[in-house]
């Protein structure tokens, strides 16, 4: 799930289920690279779209996908045995991430009153 705004740039948090999100969604921190626990993303080599408007939403989402994932962060992002590398090595050939690999982070409505 990933959050737009001018402030903050981009963020992005994990759903705990596979569905629609309400206001008391359980979400859990992103273990993606360029990451960090509060869910911002450091843009580094990403190129951002000039809007940070709804509509441009899919274009952000694309631009994280497509930039140069190059660190993990100093932070835990996973509850992995073995970090954040372990994580990705171990996710090779998986269709899902175990739910048990993230670490908590509240609900969806507690995370976007934080951001305002």
């Amino acid at each position: 799930m990933f959050v737009v705004d001018g402030e903050h740039g981009l963020s992005v948090r994990a759903l705990l289920e596979d569905r629609r999100p309400g206001p008391r969604s359980a979400i859990a921190i992103a273990p993606y690279w360029n990451v960090n626990q509060a869910g911002e993303v450091c843009l580094g080599s990403m190129v951002t779209p000039r809007s940070a408007g709804l509509a441009s939403l899919a274009e952000w989402v694309e631009a994280f996908f497509q930039s140069e994932f190059t660190h993990a962060g100093a932070v835990k992002i996973t509850s992995h045995h073995e970090g954040h590398l372990g994580l990705w090595r171990d996710l090779a050939g998986r269709q899902a991430l175990p739910p048990e690999w993230l670490i908590p982070a509240g609900t969806l409505e507690e995370w976007s009153c934080r951001r305002s």
